[in-house]
Formats: structure tokens, sequence, C-alpha cells
């Protein structure tokens, strides 16, 4: 061994260490003796009940100055391997942190803090002892500690690397970042799950200065943090296995503050740094891999205001898009060019547009884009075009409810309804159904019927018996809506709509509950039974039928006398 003992946590490997921070941390590590020859001992137990018996196992270490030499224990383990180089044991490496600790201790003993006042305080609180402490002491006890506790060390850097005067403040971040990340990344180069906090702290204390920066107006110390926090965080998201969304919220974060940055009345100078920033980062591996490029490409679109730039930018994005066959990565490259394209060089937007008029982003974008300017022909005509070359059905249902919105701005009555009763035949969203209702106001009944055939041809499932039904209610078709309450079986649906039904339909309602409630009984068991009868009888009782109620209960009582869980629900009628 030859290392010094500030560094234990990174000498030996992960699942030793956590072992022995066990047993630091269960207080299995006492009795440290210094004896001679710069040879420390110490007794480590496996528990405490062992400690307690004097079962625990003796190390010994030597320590010249801050470097650990040697180490040995008297443990089975340790004994068996005494020929290897790199010879330990979980007990070496506990008496090393309790060492480390009490060597800790020793020293700010000698440090004790001197009184700056005269003051006499009532308690002993972390104020008193700042007010009191010697300022010399108390950086004395902070360089200490910092050395033997990381996380300790990277947030006070954290926190105060903005009081730090250097040339570049975007290297002083990057070396913070670096060391965050360094501490935490393991020998297989993955940065575990529990070490993710740490990180988390790092970038939200540097953010809080990135803030105060940008109040302050102090934008170009604001934009260098940032980049280096992009920088350092895009290669580390691969290595948070299992767990790259906890670094991909920290990467949208910094890009959120990027992007309020931008919206400054920054510097010229200052903008072209940034966007020189944005565009040799923007086809990154990981951003690609990530989807965090459109971050960038957003950035670069705000921040781009001359044609020779916009070239350059347009060739950039032709080579990637060369090089990419995802569909959705091509559509976000495309859809950026689409964007750059009607801002400098708009007499080219038309043939771009037809010539991508296959790529869902530019269609619907270039349709947004001639609704917004009022070219609600234009847009229809893009998005009939859209219809006849889309496959995709999302992508479809999109275009019928742009068709049905222009149809709605442009009052043109035949295609709203069109369009409504397409999307009520596939959504069954009765939004839809209201549309065509307050747009044909001669022909209803002849729309109504002709709507409840066309539902009935189509494949059954719930939602359509359910919407068949509010059709008939809505419409107030009653006795058709009983038929077919019948004809389905459904106590749900006659528990939906009793209450429009009883007044007219008294005796069917009630023939219906007891016929349903029948079948339901014959064939379900249980509790969850016995309370949704419980639950139906509350309901008819709200709703004037105590006398069906009663009937019922009486009948379930005779029926039904060996349902324990039956009888006591209808002990409360």
């Amino acid at each position: 061994m030859n290392f010094e003992i500030k560094n234990i946590e990174t000498f030996f490997p992960e699942k030793v260490v956590e072992q022995a921070e066990a047993l630091l941390q269960e207080g299995l590590v006492q009795g440290i003796i210094y004896l001679e020859k710069k040879i420390w001992t110490m007794k480590v137990g496996e528990s405490y009940e062992e400690l307690k018996d004097g079962k625990a196992f003796e190390v010994e270490i030597q320590l010249t100055g801050k470097k650990v030499k040697r180490g040995t224990c008297d443990c089975d383990f340790y004994q068996q391997n005494l020929s290897s180089k790199k010879n330990h044991c979980k007990h070496i490496v506990a008496g090393l942190f309790a060492l480390r600790k009490h060597l800790l201790e020793i020293e700010l003993a000698k440090q004790k803090a001197v009184r700056t006042t005269s003051t006499k305080h009532k308690r002993l609180t972390t104020i008193s002892v700042l007010n009191s402490v010697d300022p010399e002491a108390l950086k004395n006890f902070v360089r200490a500690y910092a050395r033997t506790d990381k996380k300790f060390a990277l947030s006070l850097k954290a926190r105060f690397a903005h009081a730090v005067e250097v040339e570049n403040d975007k290297e002083k971040y990057l070396q913070l970042l670096q060391a965050a990340f360094s501490a935490v990344i393991t020998t297989k180069d993955k940065i575990r799950y529990n070490s993710l906090q740490q990180i988390q702290l790092v970038i939200t204390d540097i953010l809080d200065h990135v803030e105060d920066a940008i109040a302050l107006d102090h934008y170009s110390e604001a934009s260098d943090i940032l980049q280096a926090i992009i920088i350092k965080l895009s290669p580390n998201i691969k290595r948070a296995e299992n767990y790259e969304d906890r670094i991909l919220d920290l990467l949208n974060l910094a890009f959120s503050f990027l992007r309020n940055l931008i919206k400054k009345d920054l510097p010229p100078e200052l903008k072209r740094e940034i966007w020189q920033f944005c565009f040799e980062k923007f086809d990154g591996r990981e951003h690609k891999k990530y989807g965090t490029n459109s971050h960038f490409l957003e950035f670069l679109l705000d921040l781009t205001t001359d044609k020779k730039d916009a070239t350059i930018l347009l060739e950039k994005i032709e080579i990637e898009l060369a090089n990419t066959f995802d569909k959705k990565k091509r559509g976000v490259l495309l859809l950026f060019k689409m964007k750059l394209v009607n801002q400098f060089e708009k007499t080219s937007l038309s043939a771009f547009i037809k010539e991508n008029l296959e790529e869902p982003e530019v269609l619907l974008a270039a349709i947004k884009n001639s609704i917004e300017q009022k070219q609600y022909a234009d847009a229809k005509q893009l998005a009939l075009q859209g219809l006849d070359m889309q496959k995709n059905v999302t992508v479809r249902n999109e275009l019928d409810d742009i068709l049905l919105n222009i149809a709605l701005k442009t009052q043109q009555i035949q295609d709203i309804t069109i369009y409504a009763r397409k999307r009520f035949l596939i959504t069954y969203e009765f939004h839809y159904y209201q549309i065509i209702k307050n747009t044909i106001i001669k022909g209803w009944k002849k729309e109504v019927k002709n709507l409840l055939d066309l539902i009935e041809a189509q494949p059954f499932s719930p939602q359509k018996k359910n919407t068949l039904a509010k059709v008939l209610a809505e419409e107030k078709m009653y006795k058709k809506l009983v038929e077919f309450i019948k004809e389905n079986r459904s106590l749900d649906l006659l528990g939906k709509y009793d209450v429009e039904l009883i007044d007219e339909f008294k005796n069917e309602v009630y023939e219906l509950y007891e016929e349903l409630l029948d079948g339901y009984l014959r064939n379900h068991l249980g509790r969850q039974t016995s309370e949704k009868i419980r639950d139906i009888f509350y309901h008819l009782k709200n709703i004037g039928a105590k006398k069906l109620v009663y009937k019922l209960a009486k009948n379930y009582r005779e029926e039904y006398p060996e349902r324990h869980t039956l009888m006591e629900e209808l002990d409360m009628f």
C-alpha cells in the first residue's frame, strides 16, 4: 500500500468501501491506539454482539505522514490472501476510515476556536459558534473537513466557485464539474443511482449563481457557466445507466436558463459566441441520441440574423439530413430547415414544402403557418394533399381536425358537417356531435338517424355501446333507449339513464332492474357483488324507487340466505 489516507474511497474496490462504511456507521470500529513506529491499532467487529464479547478482529495500520504504507488484519480472509500484493479486507478499510476521522478530531482539538468577542451566549448554536470562532481556525476546520469528505468539498466549491477570481470562468466550472463526476464514476465507468443526488446538488448550486448573474446583467459569466454545464453533462448521460432521465432533467434545466439568457439584450460579441457554441454542439453524438439537439436548433434560429450565417447553417443541416435516417430526428431537422428557409430564402419556401410534404413535421408546420397568415385556402389544399400522402393514422386524424377547424373559421357548412362527423365516428367524442348539431338546423332528425346507422355499422366496442345510448338520451328517444338497454342487458346504462326514463317508463325501468339484478346475482358471488347491490339500492332510493328496493331486498333474503355478505348489506334496507 502506498496512498494518501484522504483517497481511501478511490484506492479500494467500490464493494469493499461500501462494506467498510457500513461497519463504521454501525460503530463497529473501536479502541484506536497509537503504538510506536507510526503504527496504529484498533478493534473491528462484525456485529455489536461480537464486539461486546471480545471477538473483534485486530487491525494494524502503518501511517507515514498522511500516507498509508501498510495494513494488516487477523481475519481469515486477510490471512488466506497474504501472498497477494493488493491484500486487504473490509476490516482494514473500516479501520482506515475510523483512523482518518480520529486524526481529523486530533487536528481540530489543536485548533480550538479562539473567541473574538467578549459576548456571552445563552445557548450553543451554529450562529453563536460562527460569531465566536477565530476566522483562521474556521478556515482550518473547513480545509481539514474538506480533505476527509469529498461531498462536502464539492458542495463548498460549487457554492463559492463564483468568488474565486480566475482568467477563464468556463474553465473554472469545467474543472469543478469534472471533479464532481470523477468523484462518482465507478471503476466500470458508470454513475450509481445514489451518487446522482450529489451531482444534482452541485448543478443546482451552480445554477443558483447563474440566476444571480443574469439578474445582475453579468451575461458573459452566466453564458460561460451554462456552456460548461452543457459540455460536462452531455457525455455523462450514458453513464447514468437506467437513470439517464435524471441527467437529462439537469441538462434541460441548463437549456432553460440558456433560453432565458438569449432573450436578454446581449452584446453582439456574446451573441456571436453563443451562436458558435450552439453551431458546434448541436450535431454532437449525445445530443442527437437523446434529442437535446432540438434546443440548440431553437437557439440558432433565434440567434441567426444574417443570410451568411443562415447559409452556413443550411449547409450543415443538409449534411445531417443526408446521414439521418430516423424519421423523428429527420422531422426535427426538416422543420428547422423550413423555418430558416422561410426567414432567409422565402422564394424557395413553396418548392421546399412541395418536396417534403410526406414529412409530417414539415406538412403540419406549413399548414399552421398558412393558418396564422389567414391563408385558409392554402392551408386546406396542403391538408388535403397531406391526406393523400400520409399513411400514419395519428397524422391523418390531426389533418382531419385541421380541416374541421379551417371549415369552422371559414363557415363552410358542408365541410364542417363532413369533418365533424368523421371525427365523431372515429373518436366518439361528443363535442364533435355538438358541432354537427349546431351546424345542421334543417334536417337534423334525418342526420341523427344517419349517425345512428353509421355508429351501428362500426365494429363492436364498449365505447360504441355507450355512444349509441348517449345519442338516444341526447335526442330524448327514450323508448328506443329502453329497448337498447334491454337488448344489451346493461346495468351500467340503466343506472346512468334511469332518472331520465323513470317518469315516462317507470314500469319498464322497474322490470329491467328486477331482471338484470336477478341475472347479475345468479352469475356473480362474493363481497364485491354484495357491495354493488348495496350501491344500486342506495341509488334507487335516491331516485324515489323505495318500494322497488324493499321488494328486491325481501326477495333476496328469501332466495339467498346462505350469502352472508349479501345479508350483511341488506340489513341496511
